[in-house]
């Protein structure tokens, strides 16, 4: 876009000149006069190719990467300072030493009382302590219960086996004792016959073997089997050697009883047929016997009655026995307390000996504690406190500091901060080393503005290493925040806006002529030209000069811009 400015300057310059009587040649040098005074105040520079780098600037003071003021947590008497002031120190070395004879006492005396906790509790928990005492009397008591349990279950004597009772020895109101006789019970399901057979004849039968069992008169036979053979044989009651023969009989019937000598046919191998004699016996016969002695206070069965097993057979009284029933169910109770009492008596001396133990904890913190450590690795920037001086609890006795790396805080305006980041290199100078720059890098960047004046800045810290710089000296800082090499730019003084577009002054053949260009980056001195201009265009630094609402004509007669 052109524009041509009317020459409202010279033509004021005329006017001027002649209403004071100027001449016209004298107006003319006056109209020269100020052209040539507007020419020398304008400043132009030419679109170049050069390296852009955007930056961050702030000033701040060299500080440690962290710093701390050390207490005891103790309070004492500096008994000995084994560091000094500017030293480098390593976290956990001892800087100062404290002495304390009470908390020395304190310590020596929980650890004796926890020896004596712990003490206590193993005797309590030994072979010959109170809980063994106390298991022992249990396990007595407990055996005690089922003896006794035992003699009273006795008092109700019951039958082993199913069965018929043969004899029933005792009635309602005897005394009876230990092992006598009350009933018997055998089981005639199965009717068994013992006998012989002769060592010749072994050959002809074999265990399983059919037989005939004959009672005898108008009784018909029974059949039966021939359980076992005997594997030792015994001298025959008319010589040679015969071997025993067991003869079962599972349904003996009405016709065959215990006790009745029979006849047992079997027809053996080879033809042959062998008969044995013998007497019937009961398969299995129980004699009941009283296990406790006592009263008979009932009789439950009958002879020849039918009883299964467990079945009780009569009922004895003994009152001597329940009432020992119940001393020994009480000691047993007795007994459990002790052993639950003793639990609880050794649980609280487990909670003293723990006691005892956080006692000695707490007590051995406090002893270290008289040996004042640093915290961190750096260097003791101050001590506070010298050999015989008294100190309390909080009270700081010394500075550390770590200053590797040091650390440059600079406010950054919000509209900067954006660009940013932590991990950007940045240079770092100081004033007392103004020939010197430093290397460093951002390494935080604060979350919270501080406003003051009505704006708001950001910290951004930026950290380096060295080993001549002291905290509080002055630094400034510079945060490379883009670098752009062998870009076309111009002063950024050159470029204007107005509602958001850019424009240059292009000076061209004695004319201004406002071009419109895209700006990139820019710092605080030059400006990159995206688009607009090409290399060695020249452009007017600032404005157009506008005098009052006057602008300088942009062609002027016999004036060229620089």
């Amino acid at each position: 876009m052109k524009k041509t400015v009317l020459w409202v300057l010279i033509i004021a310059v005329a006017v001027v000149a002649l209403g004071f009587g100027y001449t016209r040649l004298q107006a003319r040098r006056a109209i020269r006069a100020a052209i040539e005074e507007i020419r020398n105040n304008l400043q132009t520079a030419r679109a170049e190719y050069r390296d852009l780098e955007v930056v961050i600037t702030g000033k701040g003071t060299i500080q440690p990467n962290e710093k701390k003021s050390v207490s005891a947590g103790i309070a004492g008497t500096v008994q000995d300072v084994l560091v000094t002031e500017g030293s480098h120190v390593q976290e956990g070395q001892t800087v100062l030493v404290l002495q304390n004879d009470s908390v020395r006492y304190q310590a020596e005396q929980a650890k004796l009382d926890l020896r004596l906790a712990e003490e206590a509790l193993e005797e309590m928990l030994g072979p010959a302590g109170a809980m063994a005492k106390a298991g022992l009397e249990l396990r007595q008591a407990e055996t005690n219960l089922r003896t006794v349990a035992d003699k009273v279950e006795a008092l109700s004597p019951k039958s082993p086996i199913a069965g018929d009772v043969w004899s029933v020895s005792v009635s309602k109101g005897d005394r009876v004792k230990v092992g006598e006789l009350l009933a018997t019970v055998a089981d005639t399901k199965t009717l068994t016959i013992s006998t012989r057979i002769r060592q010749e004849d072994l050959h002809l039968v074999s265990a399983g073997a059919a037989v005939m069992v004959h009672p005898g008169g108008t009784f018909a036979p029974v059949p039966g089997t021939l359980s076992s053979i005997g594997q030792e044989g015994v001298a025959g009651s008319k010589g040679g050697v015969e071997f025993p023969l067991t003869i079962a009989v599972p349904n003996p019937g009405q016709a065959l009883k215990a006790g009745m000598a029979v006849t047992v046919t079997c027809e053996a191998k080879e033809g042959r047929f062998l008969t044995w004699g013998g007497t019937t016996a009961a398969k299995e016969k129980v004699e009941i016997r009283a296990e406790t002695e006592g009263t008979v206070a009932a009789v439950l069965v009958k002879e020849g009655s039918y009883v299964g097993p467990g079945d009780v057979i009569a009922v004895l009284e003994n009152e001597a026995l329940l009432v020992s029933y119940d001393q020994a169910k009480n000691a047993v109770e007795a007994a459990k307390q002790s052993v639950a009492a003793c639990e609880r008596q050794i649980e609280q001396q487990r909670l003293r000996a723990r006691q005892a133990q956080v006692n000695v904890s707490e007590k051995e913190d406090a002893l270290s504690r008289l040996s004042v450590d640093s915290p961190l690795t750096g260097t003791l920037i101050s001590i506070s406190k010298s050999v015989g001086d008294s100190v309390t609890a909080n009270e700081a006795l010394f500075q550390v500091a770590s200053v590797e790396p040091l650390d440059v805080t600079i406010p950054v305006d919000e509209l900067d901060v954006s660009h940013v980041v932590v991990g950007q290199e940045a240079r770092v100078t100081v004033d007392a080393f103004p020939e010197r720059t430093w290397e460093g890098r951002v390494t935080k960047i604060a979350l919270e503005g501080q406003v003051k004046d009505g704006v708001t800045n950001y910290g951004v810290t930026v950290s380096l290493t060295s080993k001549e710089l002291r905290l509080g000296m002055s630094a400034s800082v510079t945060v490379l925040v883009s670098e752009k090499p062998h870009v076309l730019s111009v002063p950024v003084e050159a470029v204007t806006w107005d509602k958001g577009l850019s424009y240059v002054n292009k000076v061209e053949d004695g004319q201004i002529t406002q071009t419109r260009v895209k700006v990139g980056v820019q710092n605080d001195l030059y400006a990159e030209i995206v688009s607009g201009l090409e290399e060695g265009d020249l452009v007017l630094i600032g404005s157009v000069p506008d005098w009052g609402g006057l602008r300088l004509p942009t062609n002027i007669p016999g004036m060229r811009v620089r």
